[in-house]
């Protein structure tokens, strides 16, 4: 397999397992902290992720820093659908048969 596929793959797991994260998470826990832990809430990380996940390619396509930005405000990530829907559209092709159905009718 090409390294190329290798990558597109892994970064594919990777959308679907945060995806099914934040599928699983109420509102309340998207604004919870983690526990004795100076931290951002959980929603505030999640953002991180994804507004990783946007800058890093658009910076490797260009050849150099592009600036961080995210396809969400990071007070838009404690609701759920909406988490759910900017990392579905970061790139996940999820292959397995209903699932994309079953998010969409959430």
């Amino acid at each position: 397999m090409a390294f190329d596929d290798v990558l597109a793959s892994r970064f594919e797991r990777a959308n679907l397992l945060y995806l099914e994260l934040i599928d699983g998470l109420s509102p309340e826990q998207l604004g919870s902290r983690l526990p004795g832990l100076p931290s951002s809430t959980i929603a505030g990380q999640l953002w991180c992720v994804l507004g990783a996940r946007e800058s890093y390619p658009r910076a490797a396509r260009a050849g150099s820093w592009q600036g961080f930005s995210g396809p969400l405000d990071e007070a838009e990530m404690t609701d759920a659908r909406q988490a759910q829907s900017a990392a579905s559209a970061l790139g996940t092709a999820d292959r397995r048969p209903g699932r994309a159905s079953a998010l969409a009718s959430r």
